[in-house]
């Protein structure tokens, strides 16, 4: 299931990516890796389902949220709401005879700053479990004692809350 995950997570980054690459060259292309993007938002979405049903449970039996649990919470439902947002713009921009790109482009640059934090907070959780588990290489010079293989390493708990960094 870890694979899969990160698999969506790799979709939804190249996704994104590809669509601001090709915006300057062809609409057509960005059109169809938007849409591509706003896809894997489900997908996305579905491999946080254990996380979001226990802060909809909390919010539903009135229990307060921590902080880091209130934090997440909130951005990604302005991440949701931003996504909704840009490809809605896009598609109505899309729609009618001449542009009207203001909407679509401030919701966009809005996004993807939202998009560069999310990323940045959640960076250690990238790369999958197995590479994690490994840690860095060491120099040879280091290697007095034997590693321990990867399948043995403790692996680090991913549904451990992260401490945010607000601004001051």
């Amino acid at each position: 299931m870890y694979r899969r995950r990160w698999l969506a997570d790799v979709a939804l980054a190249t996704s994104g990516a590809v669509c601001l690459l090709v915006e300057p060259y062809s609409i057509t292309l960005h059109s169809i890796f938007g849409l591509v993007f706003a896809a894997a938002v489900g997908p996305h979405l579905w491999y946080r389902r254990v996380w979001l049903r226990g802060a909809v449970r909390r919010l539903r039996h009135r229990r307060p949220l921590p902080a880091v649990m209130r934090w997440n919470l909130s951005q990604a439902l302005l991440l949701l709401a931003l996504v909704a947002a840009v490809t809605w713009s896009g598609i109505a921009d899309w729609l009618q005879a001449g542009p009207r790109l203001v909407p679509h482009g401030l919701s966009a640059l809005l996004l993807i700053i939202i998009i560069v934090r999310h990323i940045w907070t959640r960076r250690h959780r990238m790369l999958p479990r197995r590479l994690r588990a490994a840690g860095p290489a060491r120099p040879a010079a280091q290697a007095g004692q034997a590693r321990q293989p990867a399948s043995t390493a403790p692996v680090p708990d991913h549904r451990q809350a992260e401490t945010p960094v607000l601004p001051s």
